[in-house]
């Protein structure tokens, strides 16, 4: 299938999961003066699923910062968002902290009687400890420029305590400025989290970074520098994945104003401090990511119109050459860059198009790990002549979610809150040929002929004869989105080896053709995956003598690259007793994984991919379950791949052939972590020897796969699953409810 992303928003719909749950943690204006906040929380256009934070009587929300709790389960992995808010009448201000879920559900009610803090000075960002809890960092209200506060909150946001003047300036004349605050999850601090911030002091500047552990005591990286020539103001701060710490700020230099960057040791060694050349000043974003490396992305110095990234190593120096996330009309400023990585190493991209009226919108797009676009932008915010909007920021949540904030500002009663959307970036589902997010059912005649049966769950209600009939001797092998338009195509072979692919939009043939030269009838094609993460779907074949495979990447019908499978530059072959089943995403880097099974045995292997090489677990890859092969036998066959528990990774569904029982095991890598025999209400549930598994789909839209099913009389199924719990569907039916069975000459395909 495709993985090239839709961005699609979050609705706020009843929930009660807490899985990737978020928490906005605000300042503003306190409703008594002990403290304690008795005000309302205004959520504002719930139903468009954008929360907008309006806390206390004529208080304006302000400054918002956002970053992802620690988990405290594997099923609890919240969010965290802070704001400033202030009040338009006086100086008082507070912090707050709000809980809410991936639906934007607010968790904790009784969150508008925890405030923080009352009446803090400026809120420089909030990051998470171990268990829950989040830290905000922000200004001693009585001694603004010179102190430095915490807040800690429980992870029921309800208990707060405050540490007073953690950090002082070096004297009377020196002040604190710009801060950050961030994340520790390597290293002996692992848990904690590090403050970064600038001190001004007469004509020098220095920068300041001081880690803490859990317990707030000092740990990680800690260390001062000068930014010289001229003043720092410092921007953002982040530890890499081999745990250095990289923190962005603007130069200031009185001729000309440039962003760096500088790289930290655990021990507080500078590696790295360097001027990236085609960034102009106005604010970098930065992001890292699970192999050590981090992005900045920044206004080209060039063209204030565009916006560019580069990597970089955990070193600092430069991993790639400068390129286009964005661009705009000239006159534009592309402002205020946020970058995050999503779970599977891509990165999700919102800054601020600012024209020369005034005007501005709030955009977000998606790119993969080398920072090709792996979608369209959108525009997730923007002025329209009653308020203005600014300050974009983003934060990755789990599953390839994330969420968005921004500040707004309503123009005639200059009032400002802080607002948040939840995006997925959700790929188009397999077997989709009308791009509705619901996998379609096709078949195929013992004459040639393919049928599409458009589906709602299991109602087919559209579809009809899917282009012309290839006649005898053409195999409707599967499907694939090899053109990258998201609709899915039709992949073919003949009996002679030929492959063909047919690329549709809904049941009609729009283009497509014979692909590449015919390998010879030796060469099965197994089907299709995206293997060098590029959105277009590429060909998986199997030489059934030799058990060789071999990938063909793909553009449309084009063969653009590709070869044997290999490792380490040789060419790895599993044997002819190892058959390829299939293709799935089992690690969630978005590269596709040849699942394999033995004919013999029945045990089952995966090779991690990336393009036509295997990764490190190679012909090792067997799947097992707490570091031992684990094999579920000859009389098992494997049917197929599926995301059933909605994690971002590829499950296996198998099913007997003796008692035609269905299990599910649900993957992370090649390890079984969960899963079992398909069950309803905790009793295994078997469709019976007459039914054949035939594949998978999201047949519902919901996001996890469902299971295909077609008896021996044609009759075909669908059971909607909740990872191996089945919890809808039945017999595929017409829109009247009529069940459809369209004879045993048809073949469910997919």
């Amino acid at each position: 299938m495709n993985t090239a992303p839709i961005i699609t928003s979050g609705t706020r719909t009843a929930s009660t999961s807490n899985s990737n749950n978020y928490i906005i943690s605000c300042s503003g204006e306190p409703e008594v003066t002990t403290g304690t906040f008795t005000g309302n929380i205004d959520v504002s256009n719930s139903n468009s699923g954008v929360i907008g934070l309006n806390i206390g009587a004529n208080a304006q929300a302000r400054a918002i910062t956002m970053t992802r709790i620690t988990p405290v389960s594997p099923n609890t992995s919240v969010f965290t968002t802070s704001n400033q808010e202030i009040s338009p009448t006086d100086s008082l201000s507070y912090i707050a902290a709000f809980e809410f879920n991936n639906q934007l559900d607010l968790l904790n009610p009784g969150v508008s009687t925890n405030a923080i803090v009352n009446n803090p000075g400026n809120l420089y960002g909030v990051a998470s400890l171990t268990g829950g809890q989040t830290v905000s960092l922000f200004a001693d209200n009585a001694a603004p420029f010179t102190k430095l506060d915490l807040a800690i909150t429980s992870p029921s946001q309800t208990q707060t305590t405050i540490r007073t003047e953690i950090q002082e300036a070096a004297n009377s004349s020196a002040t604190l400025n710009d801060g950050s605050i961030s994340q520790l999850t390597v290293g002996p601090a692992s848990g904690g989290f590090e403050e970064s911030f600038d001190e001004i002091n007469g004509g020098t500047s220095r920068i300041i970074l001081a880690g803490r552990n859990s317990a707030l005591a000092p740990a990680g990286p800690s260390i001062s520098f000068a930014p010289e020539p001229g003043f720092g103001a410092l921007l953002l701060g982040k530890q890499t994945a081999n745990g250095n710490f990289v923190i962005t700020w603007d130069q200031f230099n009185g001729a000309a104003d440039t962003p760096q960057y500088a790289v930290v040791t655990p021990t507080g060694t500078i590696i790295q401090q360097a001027t990236p050349v085609f960034f102009a000043t106005g604010g970098l974003g930065l992001a890292t990511f699970g192999n050590g490396n981090l992005l900045l992305v920044g206004e080209n110095s060039a063209a204030p119109n565009v916006l560019s990234g580069e990597f970089f190593n955990s070193t600092g120096a430069s991993a790639s050459v400068p390129f286009l996330i964005a661009s705009s009309a000239a006159g534009d400023r592309l402002l205020q860059p946020s970058v995050a990585a999503l779970s599977n190493n891509d990165f999700v991209v919102t800054w601020l198009d600012s024209t020369p009226s005034g005007s501005a919108t709030v955009q977000a797009e998606i790119f993969g790990q080398t920072g090709q676009a792996l979608s369209s932008p959108i525009t997730v915010a923007s002025s329209n002549g009653t308020n203005d909007v600014f300050s974009p920021t983003v934060t990755s949540l789990g599953n390839n979610q994330f969420v968005v904030g921004w500040e707004t500002q309503f123009i005639t009663s200059n009032q400002f809150t802080a607002d948040t959307q939840v995006f997925s970036a959700s790929f188009p589902v397999p077997n989709d040929f009308y791009g509705d997010g619901y996998s379609d059912l096709i078949w195929q005649n013992t004459d040639g002929q393919a049928v599409i049966w458009e589906q709602n769950g299991t109602t087919a209600f559209g579809g009809g004869p899917a282009g012309p009939d290839p006649g005898l001797g053409w195999n409707l092998i599967g499907t694939g989105d090899f053109n990258g338009d998201g609709l899915s195509d039709f992949l073919w072979q003949n009996t002679n080896g030929q492959a063909d692919i047919w690329e549709m939009d809904g049941t009609n043939k729009i283009g497509g053709g014979t692909v590449g030269p015919n390998p010879g009838p030796n060469w099965d094609v197994i089907g299709s995956g995206d293997f060098n993460h590029d959105g277009n779907s590429d060909i998986l074949w199997q030489n059934t003598t030799t058990g060789q495979a071999v990938i063909w990447e793909m553009n449309g019908t084009n063969v653009i690259g590709g070869g044997p499978v290999s490792q380490n530059g040789a060419a790895l072959n599993a044997g002819p007793s190892w058959k390829a089943i299939g293709t799935g995403d089992f690690n969630g880097d978005g590269y596709s994984d040849i699942l394999w099974q033995n004919t013999v045995t029945g045990q089952a292997a995966i090779w991690e991919m990336n393009g036509t090489n295997v990764l490190g677990n190679g012909a090792g890859g067997l799947v097992s379950q707490n570091g031992m092969a684990l094999n579920a036998g000859p009389s098992w066959t494997a049917i197929g791949t599926g995301d059933f528990n909605g994690d971002g990774h590829s499950d296996i569904l198998w099913q007997n052939t003796v008692t035609g029982q269905a299990a599910i095991w649900e993957m992370n890598g090649n390890n079984v972590i969960g899963g079992g025999p398909v069950s309803q209400n905790g009793v295994a549930l078997n469709a019976g020897p007459s039914w054949k598994a035939i594949g998978t789909g999201d047949y519902f839209g919901d996001g996890h796969t469902d299971i295909l099913w077609q008896n021996t009389n044609g009759q075909a199924a669908i059971w909607d699953m909740n990872g191996n719990n089945v919890i809808g569907g039945g017999p595929v039916v017409s829109p009247n409810g009529a069940a459809l069975n369209p004879g045993m000459s048809w073949h469910a395909i997919a």
